[in-house]
C-alpha cells in the first residue's frame, strides 16, 4: 500500500513537471509566432508601400505605447470579463495633469513623471472601489456600457483640466531631459553608431523619449 502512494506520488510529480513544460513549450511557441507574424507584416508594408525606415522605426515606438493600452485590456477582460473603454481616458486625466503643472507651475519632468505613475494608480483603485465593485453582481455587460460612461467623464476631466489651471491649451510638445538626446545624427556625441543610424534610416528626431518607451514596453512584456 505504501509503495503503491509513493509511486502514485511520483506520477503526480511527474505529470506537474510535464504540465509546466508543456506550458513553457506552448509561451514559446506564442512568442516566436508574434515574431513571425510581425516580421511577414513588416516584410508586406514594405513590399506594397516601401514606407521609409524611420517611419517604421517612429511606427514601432509609438505602436508599442498603443500595445500598452492593448496590454491593459486584456488584463481587466481576464480579470473582470469586460471590456474596459475607459483606459485611455483615465491615463489622461494624471498625465494631463502633470503637463499642465509642468506648463503652468514649473513642475519638473522628475516630479511630473512619479506622480503622474501614482496618481494613475490611485485614478484606477479608486475608479475599482467606488465604481466597479458596486457592479461585481451586475450583468458584465452593463459594467461594460458602465465604462463607456466613465471614458466620457475621465475625458471631459481631462478636456477642462487645463482651464481650471489657467491656461488655455497645451503646448503641442513636451520637452523632457531625454528630447535632447538625438540617436541618429551624424553630430551626435554617440560617434559611430549614430552616424550609421543618420546614414541608414534618416530618423534625426528619433531621441532619448522614444528609446525609453522602448525599453519601458519591453521591460514589462518580458517582466
Amino acid at each position: 500500500m505504501i509503495e503503491r502512494l509513493r509511486s502514485l506520488r511520483a506520477l503526480a510529480g511527474h505529470l506537474r513537471t510535464s504540465a509546466a513544460e508543456l506550458r513553457s513549450q506552448l509561451r514559446a511557441r506564442k512568442r516566436l509566432s508574434a515574431v513571425v507574424w510581425a516580421v511577414a507584416l513588416l516584410a508586406t508594408v514594405q513590399v506594397l508601400w516601401g514606407p521609409p525606415p524611420r517611419l517604421i522605426l517612429y511606427g514601432v515606438a509609438v505602436g508599442s505605447l498603443h500595445g500598452l493600452l492593448a496590454m491593459g485590456l486584456v488584463l481587466v477582460y481576464r480579470s473582470h470579463r469586460i471590456i474596459n473603454f475607459a483606459a485611455g481616458s483615465m491615463g489622461a486625466v494624471p498625465a494631463v495633469l502633470m503637463l499642465t503643472l509642468m506648463t503652468t507651475r514649473g513642475l519638473t519632468w522628475f516630479l511630473a513623471f512619479p506622480l503622474a505613475l501614482v496618481l494613475g494608480g490611485l485614478v484606477g483603485g479608486g475608479t475599482h472601489a467606488v465604481v466597479v465593485r458596486r457592479f461585481a453582481g451586475s450583468p458584465r455587460l452593463l459594467l461594460t456600457v458602465v465604462t463607456i460612461g466613465l471614458s466620457q467623464l475621465f475625458a471631459y476631466l481631462a478636456f477642462r483640466l487645463p482651464g481650471w489651471l489657467g491656461t488655455s491649451a497645451l503646448p503641442p510638445k513636451i520637452r523632457t531631459p531625454l528630447s535632447g538626446l538625438h540617436l541618429c545624427r551624424a553630430d551626435s556625441p554617440l560617434g559611430p553608431l549614430s552616424r550609421g543610424c543618420h546614414r541608414f534610416l534618416k530618423a534625426d528626431d528619433f531621441n532619448g523619449d522614444l528609446v525609453f518607451a522602448l525599453l519601458v514596453v519591453a521591460g514589462i512584456a518580458t517582466g
